[in-house]
């Protein structure tokens, strides 16, 4: 994974902002991975710091789509809401997750490679 932390100004005011990329090759067809970070319930199957994952919308998951979640960060429980910017199966998931203290948007893609999928991520975090 590669971060980039860039320093931004908003407004006259700076603030430290943080750019996360990166990817991983998966043995398994991109609708199969799309469909399962397509919900975020899925996630603490293989995530250990994802504690609880609630749909807030109806049924199925897709853009516009919101979640209540909680990570479990230095010992903490961090209530989260993640929402859906983008749900373009099997290929692209934009979404946008704010906390009491940080916001990050960005997307996860899906590509076919090497018999598998190629799944990225690129995010922005802001404080």
């Amino acid at each position: 994974m590669r971060m980039l932390a860039l320093l931004c100004c908003v407004g006259g005011t700076a603030c430290a902002t943080a750019h996360v990329q990166g990817s991983t090759h998966i043995a398994r067809t991109p609708e199969e991975v799309f469909d399962t970070v397509a919900d975020q319930r899925n996630e603490p199957q293989y995530n250990p710091e994802m504690e609880q994952v609630e749909l807030l919308t109806p049924e199925p998951p897709g853009a516009g789509s919101r979640f209540k979640v909680q990570v479990r960060s230095r010992g903490d429980l961090i209530p989260m809401t993640v929402e859906y910017t983008e749900f373009q199966r099997p290929h692209r998931l934009g979404s946008r997750t704010t906390t009491e203290s940080m916001d990050i948007a960005g997307t996860l893609t899906c590509t076919p490679d090497q018999g598998g999928t190629r799944l990225a991520w690129d995010w922005e975090l802001k404080p």
